[in-house]
């Protein structure tokens, strides 16, 4: 059993699951696939901390925790429907809960973290579901955050960092959201002695050394790479290697973006309009295969709504050299798919 493999040189106090063990906004970067269903981008925007948030910890001092999520509307991952999030293993382990074995997890930032004082709450942990119906977003927030080394180590924790993770209604976009950081000391904060990031697609907890796609986040922090990681590349590692790691903290306004190329069910009514190409430099071709007159609207991912067209029988092109680069939804009675512009 790979459990303990990573219980080595004192990064850890307790067992980690068999998954990992055997294992604004200014222009969007190049993209890259992210496997087959999932395409990977970084952006920057200014980093918010959530206002009117419901509390994760209760107000008490934390280490460890477990925590529930409700979501109020329906997440679609390729293969699961996930209706609400637990929050386990080290305070940044976060699962999308189904009904079967599978289990897709979401690595904002993988370390063993823990409130930033022993006696007193510095380091709420909260989430809040903002947005119309349709549109929300999910946004759970780990603020001001310490490490457990570090207080082990030193007494007091002088090192933290702040991250977010969003969850985009409909689109079923995620995303990665960075804060301010103070880490000095890397090497002792770091279970694999850089910042881990990463999304795991797919993991049967049944044998907790099978998954779909393991996608970490790798690099320089400004142009990351996606690496794929294969159970024996996580068991060679006992655990990330250090070609799956980031160079360095995630300047504050880093994103990290998760865009499904798959159709979702609330999407697949849409299919039949053929909107196409997908991304697009400019025109956006949309196929109205009624004989009536359709009104599109182009919306955000936070569902402010950018552009309204009429749509003719047959074929309409949409000109979009109006919107900055990006990911966007497109609304057509009712129902919607996302596009990317260039």
């Amino acid at each position: 059993m790979l459990l303990d493999s990573m219980h080595s040189n004192n990064f850890m106090k307790k067992n980690i699951l068999a998954f990992i063990l055997t294992l604004a906004s200014a222009g969007v970067f190049a993209q890259q696939a992210a496997g087959p269903h999932y395409v990977f981008t970084n952006y920057n925007s200014v980093f918010t901390p959530i206002q009117e948030a419901t509390s994760l910890d209760g107000g008490f001092v934390w280490d460890d925790p477990t925590w529930t999520v409700p979501l109020s509307f329906t997440f679609y991952t390729a293969n699961d429907t996930i209706t609400s999030i637990y929050i386990g293993e080290l305070g940044a382990t976060v699962y999308g809960i189904q009904n079967d074995s599978l289990s897709d997890i979401f690595l904002p930032y993988y370390d063993d973290i823990a409130n930033a004082d022993n006696d007193t709450l510095v380091s709420p942990v909260s989430y809040v579901i903002e947005g119309p119906p349709g549109f929300q977003i999910c946004k759970i927030e780990w603020l001001n955050v310490g490490f457990y080394e570090d207080g082990a180590a030193n007494g007091t924790y002088l090192n933290t960092t702040s991250f977010q993770l969003w969850l985009y209604e409909n689109s079923n976009i995620f995303e990665y959201h960075y804060g301010p950081s103070n880490i000095s000391d890397p090497t002792l904060v770091h279970m694999f002695g850089a910042p881990a990031a990463a999304y795991v697609e797919n993991l049967n907890q049944n044998s907790g050394f099978e998954w779909d796609g393991f996608w970490s986040i790798s690099g320089n922090t400004d142009a990351p790479v996606i690496t794929s990681l294969t159970p024996n590349d996580v068991l060679l590692a006992q655990g990330f290697p250090a070609n799956a790691l980031l160079s360095g903290e995630p300047a504050e306004g880093t994103v990290y973006r998760f865009a499904p190329t798959f159709v979702n069910v609330e999407e697949n009514s849409l299919s039949t309009f053929g909107v196409y190409p997908n991304p697009t430099s400019g025109i956006l071709n949309v196929f109205n295969p009624t004989k009536e007159l359709v009104v599109a609207q182009i919306l955000s991912t936070e569902g402010k709504i950018i552009q309204v067209e009429t749509l003719s029988s047959g074929r309409n092109s949409i000109q979009t050299n109006e919107l900055a680069s990006g990911f966007y939804l497109l609304r057509i009675n009712g129902t919607c798919t996302s596009f990317i512009r260039n």
